[in-house]
């Protein structure tokens, strides 16, 4: 059922962003309230319906048996068992109010080494992908975002190249609050110290804003030697990246207005880089969306 239409305005704004998770202990405000997960009867099904949109959506492939669905204080969310629990800050219902969520990805271990035995190829491979569904418990927003590393090897490099590709969606919940809309959502990656040079940029995409009236396509490349990546998002209204100096500080942010639930808006981004580090690299993962109150534009 769509939201009927309201004229209602306010200059509230909620912003919901995956960010570090407090220490453990910590007592910041979080609102205690039922939990939104038991408004979904079926789990099982939603967890197989989320599945099923990552596969149709993004051509992924994710194990059922290997999520679940968890309550927290400000929402729900369909995350892979064991990861890190979701953590409210704030009110989801009151200006400034944000969900924050800890991922810290971990490259998977090399099968090859870094020169000499290194395959060579003309696209990156791919590693399965960490996917999560969010949505919270004022019933405005919920955002679907899987990350993915890979691996850009050729003959003769002199070190091991990686990528990070991160897709999303993100859009208003159906039947939710009159007056309500979505108005951004983003991916985002980072080193796991803001001055850290171990991870060293390749490369990254998108490059600059781009703009749609109302709706279209961009494509997204990464290169690295011989070696390249590709895809295609398909957006509307406003797409904009930001970088930084230490890799892999990256953001993609879709920017708009999502006020009806088939209004579903998406953000993608690939970053690639090598480590000057031993080891498989870990870098942050973020994604998250911000909500608005107010009419909508039409």
């Amino acid at each position: 059922m769509k939201k009927p239409l309201s004229m209602l305005a306010a200059a509230a704004t909620i912003t919901l962003a995956l960010q570090p998770i407090p220490a453990s202990g910590s007592t910041t405000g979080h609102r205690k309230s039922p939990s939104e997960c038991d408004s979904i009867k079926d789990k099982s099904a939603a967890i197989r319906d989320f599945a099923e949109y990552v596969s149709s959506k993004w051509k992924l492939s994710i194990k059922t048996q290997d999520y679940e669905m968890r309550p927290f204080d400000a929402g729900c969310v369909i995350q892979p068992k064991g990861a890190t629990p979701v953590t409210a800050q704030g009110d989801p219902n009151s200006a400034g109010g944000s969900i924050t969520v800890s991922a810290v990805e971990t490259a998977p271990p090399p099968e090859t080494p870094p020169s000499g035995g290194a395959a060579i190829q003309q696209e990156a491979t791919w590693s399965e992908p960490t996917c999560r569904e969010t949505f919270d418990s004022a019933g405005i927003g919920k955002m679907r975002a899987c990350g993915q590393w890979g691996r850009m090897d050729y003959e003769g490099a002199t070190h091991i190249n990686y990528a990070f590709r991160s897709y999303a969606s993100c859009g208003a919940r159906e039947g939710g609050p009159i007056a309500t809309y979505v108005s951004e959502c983003y991916v985002e990656t980072d080193p796991l110290s803001p001055t850290s040079t171990t991870l060293v940029w390749n490369d990254w995409s998108p490059k600059s804003t781009a703009e749609f009236n109302p709706c279209g396509s961009l494509g997204l490349n990464l290169g690295v030697g011989p070696v390249s990546a590709s895809y295609t998002v398909n957006t509307c209204e406003k797409l904009i990246p930001a970088w930084g100096t230490y890799a892999p500080d990256f953001r993609a942010t879709w920017k708009g207005k999502s006020y009806f639930a088939e209004d579903v808006r998406e953000t993608a981004a690939m970053v690639g880089f090598w480590s000057q580090g031993t080891g498989s690299p870990s870098i942050y993962y973020r994604h998250g969306y911000t909500v608005a109150v107010g009419p909508p534009a039409r």
